[in-house]
């Protein structure tokens, strides 16, 4: 619907194209919903001709053979892959699935598909562990241990880079968090003298949003006296804890 959506508000006319949708199941039981959506839906039958069909094409490849997975090597070992992700035999089929590796490393993109193989095989596939699925890339390929260091210190530098920029950001936000602070304590001293101060340093502490700080300096040049503005900070602590 977005497709045609789309192609209308592109201004292209009717005929519109056809889209075929397409279903691939790869759970552990049977696929057993409707193939038509006309058939979700309750209605009487009289209803039924002016409902949108919808009708999709499905492969189901929990009951699928592996005799009937056929294609490039990419869709058969994607599809292979999706077969047994969910099944205790995938340790035991996985030398017949990297078998096809050879083949795949020689078309293009298949070094980037391997990665990403690896990658779901990694994460998705509790029962396989990581020995096994290093030992089956090795035997598959001659440049296997080359392949899997070489991924694995991609993957390592990866992990390095988005700790670094996380480590970034929260020490700039915590940053500014504390700048945020000093700078209101000191107009606090200014403002209603080095008791009220010190109550709310203990206070401030508490708060740990950058925006709730914002509101604070605002709300300081509000008060009329120290314990107007200890109330309101009080207030906004209570509700930061709610």
């Amino acid at each position: 619907m977005r497709i045609w959506d789309f192609l209308g508000k592109r201004g292209t006319k009717t005929p519109l194209p056809a889209i075929l949708p397409l279903v691939i199941y790869h759970g552990k039981a049977r696929w057993r919903i409707a193939h038509s959506f006309s058939r979700l839906i309750d209605a009487p039958e009289a209803l039924r001709p002016y409902l949108p069909e919808f009708t999709y094409l499905l492969t189901d490849l929990s009951h699928l053979s592996d005799e009937k997975i056929k294609g490039e090597v990419i869709l058969r070992m994607g599809l292979g892959i999706l077969k047994y992700i969910f099944r205790g035999e995938l340790p035991k089929q996985l030398p017949e699935l990297m078998a096809l590796l050879p083949d795949l490393i020689r078309r293009s993109g298949g070094l980037e598909f391997l990665e990403i193989m690896l990658r779901y095989l990694s994460t998705a596939a509790p029962q396989l562990e990581e020995d096994n699925l290093r030992r089956a890339v090795v035997q598959a390929l001659p440049e296997g241990e080359r392949i899997m260091a070489s991924i694995a210190e991609k993957w390592v530098q990866q992990g390095l880079q988005q700790g670094l920029e996380q480590g970034l950001q929260q020490g700039l936000q915590q940053g500014l968090e504390q700048g945020e602070r000093q700078v209101l304590l000191r107009l606090v001293r200014r403002r209603f003298g080095e008791a009220t101060a010190q109550q709310s340093e203990i206070l401030l502490v508490r708060i740990t949003e950058l925006t709730q700080l914002e509101d604070l300096s605002e709300a300081l040049l509000e008060c009329e006296d120290g314990a107007a503005w200890l109330h309101r900070l009080r207030a906004a602590v209570q509700g930061s804890n709610a």
